[in-house]
C-alpha cells in the first residue's frame, strides 16, 4: 500500500481524477472567512434533504437494479502502490464512487440531480460539500463514464453504427464508443465537452462473460486524461444484484439532516461496507472467561475482554483472511450479549474466506454513538458508558404508551496491541454503540423532521 502522506495523497487523487476543479473549489472555498461555515453546512443539509425528496423513482435494467464493483488501482506515477476503488450505481441517477488507501479517500456521491462530495486524510474526516457549476458537470461526466462502462450497451443508451457509437450527457457533453465490431464490445469510451474539447477516457478495456451469462463485464482498463495514462485499473468484483437504500448515494456526514437523531443528537449515521463475518456465540466464551462457573452468564465487560482474547484465535484460524479491527458485540433487546461478530477486511462477497464460518454483511447504514474513553483508565472501562447509552437508544414505551420494538443493537470496537502489565495484549479500544438504520426506517426517528417520510424508498 501507499507510504504518501494524505497531504499529497488527495493532491494525486484530485489531478487524477476529472472532476478535479471541484476538489480545488472546495478547499479554496475554505479560505473564506469562518463565518461562511454554518451557512455552507446548512446549505449541504438542505441539498440532503431536497435529493432524498426529489430522487427518480427507482426502475431497472433487465434484472439489474443496482450493481457495485471493486476495483485495484494502479498510479502510472506510482504501480507499486495499490489503492481500491468502490463503485456503487442505483437505477437511474445514483452513484456513489470512493477512491481510497489507508492514507484517505476521494468521495464522490450523486442521488438525481444533486451531487456531492467529500474527500479525508487520516484521523481528519473532512465535512462534505455540495458541487455546482463546474464541478458538478465534471462530476457528472466522470460518474457517466464508469456507468457506461459497466451498464453498456443500456445506460446511457449509445446510439450509432459499425465501430462508433456516441451518447449524450446533459446538455454539454458527449461520450464516444469505439467498439470491437465482432463482439460488439467498447475498447475504448471517450469524453468530450459541447466544444469538443477531450476529457477523461478509459483505454484498452477488457472483457469477461461467464458461460450462459447474458452480459460481459469489463475485468481491467486505462484511465487517461489529457493524452496521458493516469492509472491502470483491475476489477476485482461485480455484483449485479445489489441494491441499497438511497442513504447509501449520500455523504455519510449529512444522513443526520436526513434521518434525524433519537438520542439528543448524540448518535450519528454511518455507512458500513460488505464485509465477511464471524460469529461466536457468548456461550463458546464462557471457557475463557468463568472457568470456574461455566455455565454462568457473562456480564458486557467481560465478554468484550474475552472477545478480545478470543481474536488472536480468530487470527490464527483464518490465516489467509484480513481481519478488519472491528469486532461487535450482540445485544438482545434487554442487553444481554448473545454473540460476539468478527470481520473481514478488504475481502469482496464473490472472493469470501473458503471455511463456512464465515458469511457475508451486506452494505448499510447503522446509527453510531460514539462512546468516550474517561482519561486515566483502561479503554475497557468505557463499557459502563454503553451499559447506559442502552436505555437511551430506543425507550421501551411510545409517548402514547405503546411498546415499541427495539432495534438491533451492536457495541462495536476496535482491537489493538497494547502494553499491560509489561506484556503486550489484545484490548478493546474506541467503543461505539451501533443500531441497524434500516429498522428504524419503519417510522420517523425525528417526529419533527419537515422532511416528508416519503423520502424512504
Amino acid at each position: 500500500m501507499s507510504t504518501l502522506a494524505p497531504t499529497v495523497l488527495l493532491t494525486a487523487l484530485l489531478m487524477a481524477l476529472p472532476v478535479g476543479r471541484a476538489g480545488q473549489e472546495a478547499e479554496a472555498s475554505s479560505d473564506v472567512a469562518s463565518k461562511s461555515e454554518t451557512a455552507k453546512s446548512e446549505t449541504a443539509d438542505e441539498a440532503v434533504r431536497a435529493a432524498m425528496q426529489e430522487a427518480p423513482r427507482r426502475s431497472k435494467i433487465g434484472r439489474i437494479r443496482g450493481l457495485q464493483t471493486v476495483s485495484e488501482v494502479r498510479f502510472a506515477s506510482s504501480p507499486d502502490d495499490a489503492y481500491r476503488l468502490v463503485a456503487s450505481f442505483g437505477i437511474p441517477d445514483r452513484a456513489r464512487v470512493v477512491l481510497s488507501n489507508q492514507n484517505g479517500s476521494f468521495e464522490r456521491f450523486q442521488l438525481g440531480s444533486r451531487l456531492f462530495g467529500r474527500d479525508s486524510s487520516t484521523g481528519k474526516a473532512a465535512a462534505s460539500f455540495v458541487l455546482t457549476g463546474p464541478g458538478l458537470q465534471e462530476t457528472l461526466l466522470d460518474m457517466e463514464l464508469r456507468r457506461s462502462l459497466y451498464l453498456w450497451p443500456d445506460a446511457p443508451q449509445f446510439t450509432g453504427a459499425g465501430r462508433t457509437y456516441t451518447s449524450k450527457v446533459g446538455d454539454f457533453a458527449i461520450l464516444m464508443a469505439t467498439v470491437d465490431e465482432s463482439t460488439g464490445l467498447p475498447t475504448k469510451i471517450q469524453s468530450f465537452d459541447k466544444d469538443g474539447g477531450a476529457g477523461a477516457e478509459f483505454l484498452e478495456i477488457q472483457w469477461n462473460k461467464a458461460d450462459g451469462a447474458s452480459r460481459a463485464v469489463p475485468a481491467s482498463m486505462k484511465f487517461a486524461a489529457g493524452g496521458q495514462t493516469i492509472w491502470t485499473e483491475t476489477i476485482q468484483s461485480m455484483n449485479t444484484e445489489w441494491r441499497f437504500a438511497d442513504t447509501w448515494f449520500l455523504p455519510p456526514d449529512r444522513l443526520t439532516a436526513v434521518l434525524g437523531s433519537k438520542v439528543g443528537n448524540q448518535m450519528r449515521v454511518r455507512a458500513l461496507e460488505g464485509a465477511w463475518i464471524q460469529r461466536v456465540p457468548v456461550a463458546e466464551l464462557n471457557s475463557l472467561e468463568n472457568r470456574d462457573r461455566p455455565g454462568a452468564p457473562l456480564a458486557l465487560a467481560a465478554v468484550v475482554r474475552s472477545a478480545s482474547t478470543h481474536w488472536s484465535v480468530v487470527r490464527k484460524s483464518a490465516a489467509d483472511t484480513p481481519l478488519a479491527p472491528y469486532v461487535s458485540v450482540v445485544l438482545s433487546a434487554d442487553g444481554i450479549p448473545e454473540a460476539v461478530e468478527y470481520e473481514s477486511g478488504g475481502l469482496s462477497e464473490s472472493k469470501g474466506p473458503d471455511s463456512a464460518e464465515w458469511t457475508w454483511r451486506e452494505p448499510r447504514n447503522i446509527w453510531a454513538h460514539p462512546l468516550a474513553t474517561p482519561k486515566g483508565q483502561g479503554p475497557i472501562l468505557g463499557v459502563e458508558e454503553a451499559e447506559k447509552s442502552l436505555a437511551l437508544t430506543h425507550s421501551k414505551e411510545s409517548a402514547e404508551g405503546k411498546s415499541e420494538p427495539r432495534p438491533k443493537r451492536r457495541l462495536r470496537f476496535r482491537i489493538g496491541e497494547v502494553l499491560l502489565n509489561g506484556s503486550s495484549q489484545a484490548i478493546g479500544m474506541e467503543l461505539a454503540l451501533t443500531v441497524d438504520v434500516s429498522n428504524a426506517l419503519s417510522e420517523d426517528p425525528n417526529p419533527k423532521s419537515t422532511t416528508p417520510k416519503k423520502r424512504y424508498r
